[in-house]
């Protein structure tokens, strides 16, 4: 299990810097997520798992708007982790609307049992 790791702010995409200008830190694999879900999969050579797939619904001509892809997406880049016993299988909650789809995503991080809020992270999905 992991001890601490840096904060890092979604929307700034930055590590937070506390008043002291020290580097927040977590117990929660938040971080984890962070990189996993952002990085693009099979683009560091050190570890084949690390990342996901998102960055090809990004470069599509037609980019598939679809829950389902999405959801899977998310799957397979949190595995890893998964396998790794730090976070739960990430549960979604999603409600179709005429316009689009609301998402929810949520993990339990096991080593604090605190539920853990993905859709802070994928600002493009919520």
């Amino acid at each position: 299990m992991a001890g601490r790791d840096r904060r890092i702010d979604p929307k700034t995409k930055d590590y937070i810097v506390d008043e002291n200008g020290f580097r927040e830190t977590t117990r929660t694999a938040i971080t984890s997520i962070y990189h996993q879900l952002l990085g693009e999969k099979n683009q560091w050579a050190g570890d084949p798992d690390a990342g996901s797939e998102f960055f090809l619904l990004e470069r599509a001509k037609n980019p598939i708007d679809s829950p389902r892809v999405i959801r899977d997406i998310i799957g397979r880049a949190l595995q890893p982790i998964v396998d790794e016993g730090r976070i739960t299988l990430a549960t979604f909650e999603q409600e179709r609307l005429i316009d689009r789809v609301n998402t929810e995503v949520t993990t339990e991080d096991i080593q604090t049992g605190e539920t853990l809020d993905l859709v802070d992270l994928l600002p493009f999905i919520a």
